[in-house]
């Protein structure tokens, strides 16, 4: 019986998806996007901004859901773990892409913050050599 279902569910899925009307998508497409739990709209704004289902699964996986923040993110060039690491240090998108700028890491910019150090006042001190004690 288990045997069975295996061989028939593909072929389930094949004809859900092909009930659907997703424009622009192929069935594997479709069934990558369904399998994400997405609907056509969102997937559809996804592609546009040149995000494929694999990489929305990406960012997902780093505990990115909200579409538009994925979008943002993604626009600026972050990777999802690099996103995911700037957001658990407490940036927001543009003091990360603030300090990404500069050239310093997530963990770097937070020992920077931490010792009370603006992002210019640190670009200044790093540049004579200095770390960020006070």
């Amino acid at each position: 019986m288990k045997y069975v279902i295996g061989l028939l569910l593909p072929f389930l899925l094949i004809a859900c998806v092909a009930n659907d009307h997703w424009e622009g998508f192929s069935t594997a497409e479709v069934m990558r996007w369904k399998e994400l739990g997405l609907q056509e709209r969102t997937a559809q704004k996804y592609q546009a901004n040149g995000l494929s289902a694999m990489e929305v699964q990406a960012w997902m996986n780093q505990g990115f859901v909200d579409q538009d923040n994925v979008i943002l993110w993604s626009k600026s060039r972050f990777n999802p773990v690099e996103a995911k690491i700037w957001r658990d240090a407490g940036f927001d998108l543009d003091e990360a892409k603030a300090w990404a700028s500069e050239n310093f890491t997530a963990m770097e910019a937070t020992n920077w913050k931490m010792q009370d150090f603006t992002l210019t006042q640190a670009v200044r001190e790093r540049a004579k050599g200095l770390s960020p004690t006070r």
